[in-house]
């Protein structure tokens, strides 16, 4: 029981967090041709720029390798801090076109740019009050992703 008690209240959050964030990257905008390399996305899951970005991905229907940066993790912050010159996120890589780039509104509009040959749709612009609301949203899923935990290494 207490197993479906704790997979319901994880729907609940999952439900809120989709809600809060108006449903942003819960649907394809543009289908794009996906690229020949795999764009890179460092990214800390509850972070509402990060969030932001993952969510133009899908908007894009781009496939992408998410390289998850929480505090306190080994696998891939010092790989990004080496690409980069520093621990902030999210930081895309694109060799497909040798770019590597900070800031959530510049990663958003570089794929709609780069990828659909448009300008960022009104729906998926930034707003002053995205990074709070994407905080909430955070919170409501418990921070999950913000700090890293023990666990072995996927084979």
């Amino acid at each position: 029981m207490p197993n479906l008690l704790a997979h319901n209240v994880n729907v609940l959050g999952s439900v809120t967090t989709s809600s809060l964030s108006a449903w942003r990257g819960c649907m394809v905008v543009e289908k794009c041709v996906q690229p020949e390399l795999p764009i890179i996305l460092y990214d800390m899951e509850a972070c509402p720029f990060c969030r932001r970005v993952r969510e133009a991905f899908t908007a894009l229907h781009l496939d992408v390798d998410i390289r998850p940066c929480p505090k306190g993790g080994q696998r891939f912050r010092a790989e990004a801090a080496e690409i980069g010159g520093k621990q902030q996120f999210p930081l895309l890589v694109d060799k497909n076109t040798d770019t590597v780039m900070y800031e959530s509104s510049d990663i958003v509009a570089y794929l709609f740019r780069e990828y659909a040959g448009r300008s960022v749709p009104k729906f998926y612009r930034g707003k002053p009050w995205q990074p709070a609301v994407g905080s909430v949203a955070s919170a409501v899923s418990a921070l999950r992703g913000l700090r890293a935990r023990v666990s072995s290494q996927p084979v």
